[in-house]
C-alpha cells in the first residue's frame, strides 16, 4: 500500500511539473481630471445710487464664489481706473497731483467740481483701491498654489472728497474684470 501511495504522490509531482508556469497580467488603470476654475458673483453690478456731492455712499457688500481644482493667479483690470462721468470727455479731465480720491474736471478754474472718483474693494485684511489701477493694464490680486473652493466676501466701497471737492453732474462708471487664471500643482 505505501508502494502505491508513492506511486500516486510520485505522478502527482510529475504532473504539476509538467504543467504550465503560472501567468500574471499587468493591468493599466488611469483617468483624467482637467483643470477648471471659476469666478461665480453674487452680481455683476454694483449700484451704489445717488452719490452726493462729494461720493458718498453706502457700502456694498457681496459674495463671491470660487473654485479652483489646481493652483491660480488672480489679477484685475479696469477700464476706467476709477468711476468716470459718462458726460465728461475725457480730454476735460486732468490728473490733480493734490488729490488722489479724484481727476479734475478741467474747464473749471476753480479746481473744485472733479468728474472721477475712486472706490475700494475689501476682503478679509486686503483692500485694493482704483486708484491702483492703471486704465486697461492688468493688476496682480493674489496667487494660490492650492486647489481651492470657498465663498469670498467683498465690499465695495466709494471713497468721498474732502473740503470743498465736489463732483460734477452725470453717471459715473467703471467696469473691472477679475481674471482667474489656472497655474497647476
Amino acid at each position: 500500500m505505501k508502494t502505491k501511495l508513492m506511486l500516486a504522490a510520485g505522478a502527482a509531482l510529475a504532473a504539476l511539473s509538467l504543467s504550465a508556469p503560472a501567468q500574471a497580467e499587468t493591468i493599466n488603470v488611469s483617468g483624467y481630471v482637467n483643470q477648471y476654475c471659476a469666478l461665480t458673483p453674487g452680481t455683476t453690478n454694483i449700484a451704489f445710487g445717488n452719490l452726493g456731492a462729494q461720493g458718498v455712499a453706502s457700502t456694498f457688500n457681496v459674495n463671491y464664489s470660487l473654485y479652483c481644482n489646481v493652483g491660480f493667479d488672480t489679477s484685475v483690470s479696469s477700464l476706467n481706473g476709477r468711476l468716470l462721468n459718462g458726460n465728461v470727455s475725457s480730454g476735460n479731465i486732468a490728473a490733480d497731483g493734490s488729490s488722489a480720491t479724484a481727476n479734475r474736471y478741467t474747464p473749471d478754474t476753480t479746481g473744485t467740481f472733479y468728474a472721477a472718483l475712486d472706490y475700494t474693494l475689501t476682503s478679509g485684511s486686503s483692500t485694493l483701491s482704483s486708484a491702483d489701477f492703471t486704465p486697461g493694464t492688468i493688476a496682480p490680486l493674489t496667487t494660490s498654489n492650492a486647489p481651492t473652493n470657498l465663498s469670498v466676501p467683498v465690499s465695495f466701497n466709494i471713497v468721498p472728497l474732502t473740503g470743498t471737492q465736489q463732483l460734477t453732474a452725470g453717471p459715473y462708471n467703471d467696469t473691472l474684470t477679475i481674471t482667474i487664471t489656472p497655474t497647476g500643482l
